[in-house]
């Protein structure tokens, strides 16, 4: 039993290893392709399509051989090797990119194209070999047909644990001490003695395969074909979740490396309980299917009514802020954390919980165990990467991030319904799709839009004494403009006396003479310093009071922005930039 936690300690560290690996290929990359919305989902489209295409056809292939000890040894191996060596292949991605981009063109097609090639140069194949570990250790330890979901949970749940852990380590604690490129090389040499260790502790457990493994495996029926499919489209909701989540919750806590480092470690963590939980209790389940149906369900449930007071949750912030003092960096990790998890760790539990009952509803056998936990795993990720991709381009720049929310919602619920028709009795069906369709109607009922001045109100920049002067001072504010987009929220409060442009929730550029001031003097300073200026460029147009002091001069001068959002926001603010978007 000890080599068994043995194995939970190493895939523990494995998964931890992973998710460094992403946190810090994902910066140096976006130092390469940028860090707009469309990049960072390009990269992670890439990272997460590897992991889908490792656990599919490795996993397939480790129930032909014999040693998967020796395979999961020579994974780790050459993914710690691949690790070190990044840093290096990665100087060869950016020169690629850089002759590439000036035959591109302007357009976000080829740009796009060329950041998806050179991302799967440089990611496929550590990636896949990442994929490839789940499958590969599930048959390692299952030894009889009994025990593969309950071993698929468990590694699942410890893995995903792992990463969380990897996630909030290599955000906080690795890269402020080390810098990137060491973390990475620690990394690496971390997954060559996971593999090496592995190796030379179990390698005589493993010599012969299992008797299970040599019977044949019973047929694949239509139902557990249907729980695939519902699988990748439950991975496909929770994916989208993430990404409207965190484009809420930069909306409150601020978009720092510290937000996205924890708001992606609760999210993990909630994966991995909801598993190791579901796994503890997998043979005391009498229906799988029920089982499903309750978790995807109240997921769904919680999300649909909660999801109408996402616009009080700044309240909450400056509530506990004032009631437990919390006005240092350590207590705003804790409100922070205390946000995210009312949000999204209920929601994320039962996500993780479904994962052991799949694989109970799906694996067939120990003899295919390889394959089949690596299908289900890879049916999910695929799923998620099309979530990540579809949300983030298409579902919040056209409905916003609650209508995003809200749709997910009731497609969880319609998913419910559809894994309805696999329960035997029809009472059961009746119940099922009724409950569903009540709540559906309740919420529809009880819906209420998000008050932008609310929502809006960035707490953890602006400190106020006490929810009832956040209260009071919002409520008198006039809104001009609110709209989301695909990289930021923005926002046009106030009359021309008094007018602030907010992005994601930040106020930019105010009217109020000090603010107005320094607006201009960043234009004509430069401009009266330099001896000839000739050319001149704004990055960021903000209000446009910048760019209008830099005209002024007569010179050429040009301004990049990368959110039209920004540029209608501007508009409201002609009589203080001079309408210089006007201007030829």
């Amino acid at each position: 039993m000890m080599y068994r936690y043995i194995i939970y300690i190493l895939f523990l560290l494995s998964g931890a290893t992973g998710l460094v690996y992403e946190v810090l290929w994902h910066r140096k990359l976006t130092l390469i392709f940028g860090s707009t919305v469309y990049a960072a989902s390009t990269i992670l489209s890439v990272f997460f399509s590897g992991l889908a295409l490792g656990a599919y056809l490795i996993g397939r292939s480790v129930d032909r051989g014999r040693y998967a000890i020796s395979m999961y040894a020579v994974l780790e191996g050459l993914i710690g090797t691949f690790g070190i060596c990044s840093p290096l292949l990665l100087s060869y991605i950016d020169d690629i990119y850089l002759r590439l981009v000036p035959h591109l063109g302007s357009g976000i097609a080829g740009i796009t194209a060329a950041r998806f090639v050179l991302a799967y140069l440089v990611l496929l194949l550590p990636t896949t070999l990442m994929g490839a570990t789940l499958p590969v250790l599930v048959k390692l330890v299952s030894e009889s047909d009994c025990s593969v979901s309950f071993n698929a949970g468990r590694l699942y749940g410890v893995n995903t644990i792992g990463a969380a852990i990897g996630a909030f380590l290599a955000a906080i604690v690795l890269v402020p001490l080390f810098g990137v490129n060491e973390s990475i090389y620690l990394t690496g040499t971390l997954n060559v003695l996971i593999g090496t260790v592995a190796f030379f502790l179990f390698r005589k457990q493993y010599r012969i395969p299992f008797r299970s493994y040599q019977a044949a495996s019973p047929a694949r029926t239509p139902a557990q074909n249907y729980l695939l499919a519902f699988f990748c489209v439950a991975g496909f909701i929770s994916m989208v979740y993430q990404v409207a989540w965190l484009r809420v919750l930069f909306q409150i806590s601020g978009s720092s490396v510290y937000a996205f480092g924890l708001i992606l470690s609760v999210f993990i963590v909630g994966l991995g309980l909801g598993s190791e939980v579901t796994t503890r209790f997998l043979m005391r389940i009498p229906s799988v299917i029920m089982a499903l149906i309750f978790v995807e369900a109240a997921a769904s449930l919680y999300t649909l009514f909660l999801v109408n007071y996402y616009d009080r949750l700044p309240l909450l912030y400056t509530y506990l802020r004032t009631s437990f003092g919390f006005w240092e960096f350590g207590g705003s990790f804790a409100i922070n954390i205390a946000i995210i998890s009312v949000m999204i760790l209920f929601p994320t539990l039962l996500f993780g919980a479904a994962f052991p009952l799949l694989a109970a509803g799906y694996a067939r056998a120990a003899s295919t165990s390889g394959g089949d936990v690596g299908a289900v795993y890879a049916v999910n990720t695929i799923g998620g990467v099309i979530g990540s991709f579809v949300g983030g381009f298409f579902l919040l720049p056209h409905l916003g991030s609650q209508a995003t929310v809200l749709s997910m919602a009731v497609t969880g619920l319609v998913l419910s319904m559809g894994l309805a028709f696999l329960v035997p009795k029809k009472i059961h069906k009746i119940a099922i799709v009724s409950l569903c369709v009540c709540a559906i109607a309740l919420a529809g009922t009880l819906h209420r839009p998000w008050d932008p001045r609310l929502i809006d109100s960035a707490p953890y920049i602006t400190h106020y004494s006490s929810v009832r002067e956040q209260t009071n001072a919002k409520r008198n504010d006039r809104l001009m403009y609110y709209k989301e987009g695909v990289n930021v929220n923005v926002s046009v409060f106030g009359d021309y006396q008094a007018r602030v442009i907010n992005i994601n929730g930040k106020p930019m550029a105010t009217v109020v003479l000090t603010d107005k001031s320094n607006q201009y003097l960043l234009g004509h300073l430069p401009m009266l310093l330099h001896p000839d200026p000739k050319n001149s460029l704004v990055i960021g147009l903000g209000a446009g009071m910048t760019f209008s002091a830099l005209v002024r001069h007569g010179e050429p001068a040009d301004v990049v922005e990368i959110s039209p959002e920004v540029v209608d926001g501007a508009l409201l603010f002609r009589k203080h930039n001079r309408s210089v978007l006007d201007q030829p």
